[in-house]
């Protein structure tokens, strides 16, 4: 009974440990998704947007869709094709697909048939 106890407990320490986030910014209500540290979220509303939590800036104020692949996240909204390395805080921002260089184009143009 007492291997039992002890099993268990360690079960749970490990459940709860694993479900801990240190994020610097903390996922609010309204998050949606959050990257690296939390300083960039996809906020719902009436519509999503890509935020920036510590300045309170909107890169993108209307996301229609997004993707991440780390370090990088994709966005397609009503300004164009935004792409944030959130990792260095970097933000590219295309009006035109022609504009895009090959390697992400082909990530937009996946994420834009989904």
């Amino acid at each position: 009974m007492k291997k039992i106890s002890i099993a268990f407990l360690l079960i749970n320490l490990f459940i709860i440990s694993g479900c801990s986030n240190d994020y610097k910014y903390p996922p609010g209500k309204d998050t949606v998704e959050i990257y690296g540290d939390g300083t960039y979220q996809i906020l719902s509303g009436d519509t999503y947007s890509l935020s920036n939590v510590e300045t309170q800036e909107n890169p993108e104020e209307n996301v229609y869709k997004y993707k991440e692949e780390k370090p990088l996240v994709y966005v397609i909204g009503k300004s164009g094709y935004t792409l944030l390395n959130y990792k260095t805080g970097k933000i590219k921002k295309y009006k035109r697909m022609d504009e895009i260089p090959a390697k992400q184009l082909k990530v937009f143009m996946e994420l834009s048939k989904e």
